[in-house]
């Protein structure tokens, strides 16, 4: 058997979308002490299930992820996306702690993973290494590989698409009018407030409730107007069509 197509998964604007609302609630849960369970209701790209389902099932492809955020909060988010579409990702997760920090920014490395690339897939797989490295990429929305690596790169359109929640959902009234200063500065931060501190959590939470107001309004009328993401269904159909070809050249080959 050929060796399979090997996908390293950015995160951020490749498969999930603006987690903004996420990294917001998650801050201010941990402030005042809630745990926090991610919910990415929403945030998975368009045709993304489709794509690695049909992929894994048809080609036999494999799928890691490959990402600059940090490994806790990654592992987390991974989870719920899996329960979400019914698919699990290959182990490790490959998170920043796998990545070299430039001053451009954190850069993935394709060669400083392969060797856990291949300890994860030797008993499924066997095939000779440098066959297996031929078919591995990185799908990423920016430009994270270095040079070593670039000719196994695709740069994919960011999916930036953001839904705005209430992120104060399971804060109790008591506890809003305890830390309301604390969790001003952090939805501030989040433009989830126009200003970092107020008089008293009334006016916060009145300030708060009108911004939330606004920017749902605003994320729904982007959302009429966005076009349809059509990027996983466009790639996907892509390889088929090459499998395809190289059947039929197969094919002609032996006749």
């Amino acid at each position: 058997m050929p060796a399979p197509p090997v996908f390293l998964l950015d995160m951020d604007g490749t498969f999930i979308g603006d987690a903004t609302h996420q990294l917001c609630q998650s801050e201010v849960y941990k402030a005042v002490g809630i745990p926090y369970k991610h919910n990415i209701t929403g945030l998975v790209r368009p045709h993304f299930e489709s794509f690695v389902k049909g992929m894994a099932s048809e080609f036999h492809a494999e799928f890691f992820v490959y990402t600059a955020a940090d490994p806790t909060w990654a592992m987390g988010v991974i989870r719920a996306v899996e329960k979400a579409i019914g698919f699990k990702f290959n182990r490790p997760i490959f998170a920043r702690n796998e990545c070299t920090k430039t001053p451009a920014g954190y850069k993935k490395s394709i060669h400083r993973v392969l060797p856990k690339i291949h300890t994860a897939l030797r008993k499924r797989h066997k095939v000779l290494r440098a066959e297996l490295d031929r078919n591995i990429v990185l799908l990423d929305n920016n430009k994270t590989i270095v040079p070593e690596d670039d000719h196994r790169f695709m740069l994919c359109p960011t999916y930036d698409a953001f839904t705005p929640r209430d992120v104060l959902t399971k804060v109790e009234p008591a506890v809003i009018a305890q830390h309301h200063a604390t969790i001003a500065a952090i939805l501030f931060k989040y433009g989830y407030v126009t200003k970092s501190a107020y008089r008293s959590d009334a006016e916060f939470l009145c300030n708060y409730y009108a911004q939330l107001s606004k920017m749902i309004h605003d994320a729904s009328k982007q959302q009429r107007s966005r076009p349809d993401d059509v990027f996983f269904l466009e790639l996907e159909h892509h390889f088929r069509s090459n499998a395809a070809n190289l059947r039929r050249a197969h094919s002609k080959s032996v006749l």
